[in-house]
Order: C-alpha cells, then sequence, then structure tokens
C-alpha cells in the first residue's frame, strides 16, 4: 500500500489548496452518520454510494478531492482529523463510512465487501443482509484483516459517540458495475445502475434492521424502495425492517 503523502487534515491543509478539494454535510438524522472520507476522485463512486444511503434519511459528510492527481489527498482513516467530521461524528450515536479498496485486497480476501469497525451487531446485520443480496461480502469477526479490520479506536469510523463504527469497503471491481461508464471520469458518475441501486438499498436495510433492533421495535415486512427517480434527489426513501433468511 501506498504511503500517504499528508499525515493528517493540517498537513494537507497547510500544502494544498481549497479548491482541490472538497466538504459537503447534510444533517438529517443525530443517530446516524454515513461520511466517506476519500470522496470525489480520492476513491471514485464512494461519494455517490455515500449519498445515495443518507437518502434514506440519514445525515452524511464528504471530503472530495477534486482535479487531476487527487489521490495524494487520501489520508488513512487513523489518521483522518478534519475538524467538521469530528465535530459531525461527536453528535451523532453511531457512524458508517464507505471506501474503496483494490482489487489486489479483494482478491486476498476473497470477497468484493469487506466490512470492519466495532460495530458487531450492526457488522453482522449488514453481512447478513448484503449476502441475501447476493454480494460476496466478508467480515472482520470471521475474517481477520489487519489492513482492514477497522478496530483501531482512532479510526475515524469509531470516533461517532458510540466509538462503535462499522466501515465497508467495496472493491473497485464491484464499483465498475455500479455505474454505466468509466466511473474514474467525474463526469460518467451521475449514470448509475441497478447494482448501485441493489447496494444502497441493502445498506439502507440493514441500516433500519440495527435502528429497529436498538429500540425493539417490533419488525415487519420488506418494503419495496421508491421510485429510482428519487435516487439522486434530496427526498428520503422508506425501508421497513427485515429478517434476511
Amino acid at each position: 500500500m501506498k504511503k500517504d503523502k499528508y499525515s493528517n487534515f493540517k498537513a494537507l491543509k497547510k500544502s494544498v489548496r481549497s479548491e482541490f478539494y472538497n466538504i459537503e454535510i447534510k444533517i438529517r438524522d443525530k443517530g446516524i452518520l454515513i461520511f466517506s472520507p476519500h470522496g470525489g476522485g480520492i476513491e471514485q463512486g464512494t461519494s455517490e454510494i455515500c449519498k445515495c444511503v443518507a437518502n434514506y434519511g440519514y445525515s452524511y459528510y464528504l471530503f472530495e478531492g477534486k482535479r487531476k492527481n487527487c489521490k495524494r489527498l487520501h489520508i488513512t482513516s487513523t489518521n483522518f482529523d478534519e475538524p467538521t467530521l469530528l465535530r459531525l461524528l461527536s453528535t451523532h450515536q453511531d457512524a458508517i463510512s464507505i471506501h474503496g479498496m483494490t482489487d489486489e485486497l479483494a482478491k486476498d480476501i476473497g470477497a468484493d465487501i469487506f466490512i470492519g469497525g466495532l460495530n458487531r451487531n450492526l457488522i453482522t446485520i449488514t453481512t447478513k443482509v448484503l449476502l441475501s443480496y447476493n454480494f460476496r461480502t466478508s467480515n472482520n469477526i470471521e475474517n481477520n484483516s489487519l489492513r482492514l479490520n477497522g478496530t483501531d479506536l482512532n479510526n475515524v469510523t469509531n470516533r461517532c459517540s458510540s466509538r462503535k463504527g462499522m466501515q465497508i469497503e467495496i472493491s473497485e471491481k464491484l464499483r465498475t458495475k455500479f455505474f454505466v461508464k468509466n466511473f474514474k471520469l467525474k463526469r460518467n458518475r451521475n449514470a448509475t445502475t441497478k447494482h448501485f441501486d441493489k447496494f444502497c438499498e441493502a445498506i439502507g436495510q440493514s441500516v433500519t434492521n440495527f435502528l429497529h433492533d436498538k429500540t425493539l421495535r417490533p419488525r415487519s415486512q420488506k418494503i419495496v424502495p421508491p421510485d429510482a427517480s428519487l435516487k439522486q434527489s434530496n427526498k428520503h426513501r422508506e425501508l421497513m425492517p427485515y429478517r434476511a433468511n
């Protein structure tokens, strides 16, 4: 793995002009924050996934690299300390971070999706739902991947108020299937596929199940998500909890 150029956000901000990155937030629900610390052109596709999942009614945060060579803006999750994100995390009980991993890592793990973090209940629920949606998924409970475990307390996904977050790593191969054209080009990331919709629905369903587990509310049947035309809007999707077989 290539070493980061910047050890933390302060070092990045000191060297990089603000037009080379963007921070976007929307506060909807203090229960859970969906975020991508490596959005835009850093780990392509993660911004779009983050916003789509948050469209189910959750707060979101994006740190996005802009222009060419923005992968140099990558700060590893244990060092990512951008102040706006840390403030948001402190006011949200739970958090999910969206990341992109290389196909080489995915091959070593034997899955297209790897779930890490300290929130074992959310990890278990999300893994079960993703598998029921036919996504090849593994997690740090059953597969000890030291590079992706996300169990360090300093990992930014674990800096929510519960101190137990979840990070989702998605292979490049799978992200390629999420977009109609070459997703590495920004202009092509507006056109998504049914695979993208299916993945975002699965994560939205997982969060719904997790939150209902926390409140001990009765479960009801799964409902069909709203029309795909709402996918990129600010209208909130709604899913009822269900238990995957």
